[in-house]
């Protein structure tokens, strides 16, 4: 006999108590044979984590990544804030970075708007933060800030590879469970199979029986 415990609710809030059964509690369950009913779709990170990989745009303000970005580089107070945050207006400017233009003189190469392009690999987005801090009213290195754009993106690449590797794991089992009720039917059908083999057989009497049961008929 096997104890099945409650199944999990379709929904993501956890059970507030322990389904987990203890001495003197297991005839609150149900006894029934395994496989009575299907398993649950699987749940298998936060709701953050589920979905397709995002674009670096798509990434500096979806709602989804705004915890996980919080996390990392803190609600304010940090460069890597203050970066997100100049990323952002970049994406709706067409002009971004520190540099301005003096009188009578060329106007200084600032990197323009953050776009697609900009943003496709993580050395045209370093570049584009190495460009636009130059003149940094805090006066911190060009490659730091470059170094802060790569810890973005390494960021970035870890929340879409954590969603891939969700994805994956949730359609491998998702497909396993499709195929239980095929595998049971095979199953079925070849121990009744076996079954009627094994009736068609009748086994054979042997001599000493065959004598036994004659002298008991005398």
């Amino acid at each position: 006999m096997i104890i099945r415990t409650p199944q999990r609710p379709k929904t993501d809030e956890e059970p507030t108590a322990d389904v987990t059964p203890t001495f003197g509690e297991v005839e609150r369950y149900v006894y029934s044979p395994r496989g009575a009913s299907l398993p649950l779709s699987p749940i298998v990170v936060a709701p953050a984590f589920r979905g397709r990989p995002l674009t670096v745009l798509e990434f500096l303000f979806a709602e989804e990544s705004q915890q996980f970005l919080e996390l990392i580089f803190g609600a304010r107070g940090t460069e890597g804030f203050v970066m997100l945050r100049d990323f952002r207006r970049a994406t709706r400017g067409l002009y971004f970075g520190y540099r301005r233009a003096k009188s009578k003189a060329r106007p200084p190469k600032n990197p323009g708007r953050l776009d697609e392009n900009n943003s496709e690999t993580r050395g045209r987005l370093t570049e584009f933060a190495r460009h636009a801090y130059r003149g940094d009213p805090d006066r911190y290195s060009q490659i730091y800030w470059k170094r802060i754009a790569g810890l973005i993106w390494d960021s970035y690449r870890f929340f879409n590879s954590t969603r891939e590797r969700a994805d994956w794991i949730k359609q491998r089992e998702d497909k396993r469970i499709a195929e239980i009720p095929k595998r049971r039917a095979k199953t079925a059908a070849r121990v009744q199979a076996h079954r009627k083999r094994k009736t068609r057989k009748q086994p054979k009497r042997s001599r000493a029986k065959q004598h036994v049961s004659t002298v008991l008929a005398q």
